[in-house]
């Protein structure tokens, strides 16, 4: 897979996370029963704390220069021997799934540290979200 990007989303981006969100959240309403506000919108997702919460990190993918999904990842620290990062959420947009791009990120995303162990969960083929977590060096993915 080639004319993938994984940036760390700025607050400039946060609008854009905010949106696709909205897609991610849908995606699950065919298996949970979430529903839509009067305004038409599911609920907001608490991303201010990824501005604000030094252990958590925003990203957004791009494919050929177009927005194709986004990572969200969280340092947990139990302990100064006991720290990990976690996908908190991680999603492909429907139209560049099955093409491999979820695939490669997340390699990218684990490969860029030392992973103790990783489990995906996959709906009808679609890397949806990532459940357990995984052991990494302490330094964020940089952009």
């Amino acid at each position: 897979m080639k004319n993938y990007e994984i940036k760390r989303a700025t607050l400039e981006d946060k609008e854009t996370l905010s949106n696709l969100l909205q897609f991610y959240i849908y995606d699950f309403s065919e298996f949970m029963d979430l529903q839509i506000e009067d305004n038409g919108k599911f609920g907001e997702y608490p991303l201010n704390e990824y501005w604000t919460d030094c252990s958590r990190f925003p990203y957004l993918i791009s494919l050929h220069e177009k927005i194709a999904g986004f990572v969200l990842v969280k340092l947990i620290d139990r302990d100064e021997n006991n720290s990990y990062f976690s996908i908190v959420e991680f999603f492909i947009m429907k139209r560049f799934r099955r093409t491999g791009l979820g695939k490669q990120v997340a390699k990218d995303v684990f490969g860029k540290r030392k992973v103790q162990s990783l489990a995906m969960s996959d709906i009808h083929g679609y890397v949806v979200e990532i459940h357990n977590y995984a052991r990494f060096d302490m330094e964020p993915l940089q952009a």
